[in-house]
Parts: structure tokens; sequence; C-alpha cells
């Protein structure tokens, strides 16, 4: 079933993962969809320590290219899920262009409205977050 729905998903992606290799100079970026939650930084890991749920990711990333929609936006894609959620819960009917719009709008608010720790713990019960999720920034998915 789960790997039905990425073979119909139109992707939404966000770039999810970027790492950067000082030895080579070069950067890797890992992309996810927003929608159905296919990441391909899943590729990373070996195949023996993940989830079965994971493993039906890998294996269906493993056959097939992750496309679709590009949205140069660089974002945890849990958080990216959530606010993604959020909008489609609002507005079920909403065309992917304009959620992809309504998306950018409510991530650049919740980057650049500053708030305190217990209104951010309050926002991550609200997306459906953990209490303790910190990656709010765009820097937070960045290693190397």
């Amino acid at each position: 079933m789960k790997q039905q729905n990425y073979e119909t998903c139109n992707h939404i992606l966000v770039y999810s993962k970027i790492e950067y290799d000082r030895y080579e100079g070069r950067t890797y970026k890992s992309r996810g969809c927003i929608k159905c939650g296919l990441d391909n930084s899943i590729l990373d890991t070996n195949i023996d320590f993940l989830h079965s749920k994971e493993k039906i990711k890998y294996t269906y990333l493993r056959k097939k290219y992750l496309t679709g929609i590009e949205t140069k936006v660089t974002c945890d894609l849990d958080l990216a899920r959530a606010i993604f959620s959020k909008i489609k819960e609002a507005h079920p009917k909403i065309d992917n262009k304009t959620a992809i719009k309504y998306f950018e709008i409510a991530l650049d608010n919740i980057r650049n409205i500053k708030v305190n720790e217990d209104r951010k713990v309050n926002r991550a019960k609200r997306l459906s977050l953990s209490p303790d999720f910190k990656r709010w920034d765009a820097r937070d998915v960045c290693i190397g």
C-alpha cells in the first residue's frame, strides 16, 4: 500500500539534508517529499538497520529516482510535512502551486518571528511534532 502511495504521489520536494564533504569539496543534497515522506537520505543507511516501513522506502528509492516539484527550500522534513499537513487540513482542495506558496510563507513566519522557548514547545505541539523539536532553521539540516 505504501509503495503505491509513493508511486502515485505528485511529490513536492525540499532539501532535507545537506552535507559538505571537505575532502572532496562537494556538497550532497538529500531531498524529501512533504506530501508522502519519501526522503532519499535514507539511502545513506544500511538496510539492515532500518525498520520495516523504512525498508519499503529504501527499496522503492533504490529502484526509482525521486522526482517532483522542486521548492529549493531547505527544511527539516518532519517540520515541512507538519506545515503542509496543516495547510491541507485548512484548505483540502488547494492545488500544489498554491500550497507551496502557503508553505513557504508559513515557514518564513516560523523562522523570522522570534518566540521564547515555551512558545516553540507549543508550536511544536500544534504541528504534532515532539515537544523537544529543535530543527526550525535551514542551518539545522546542514552537516559538515
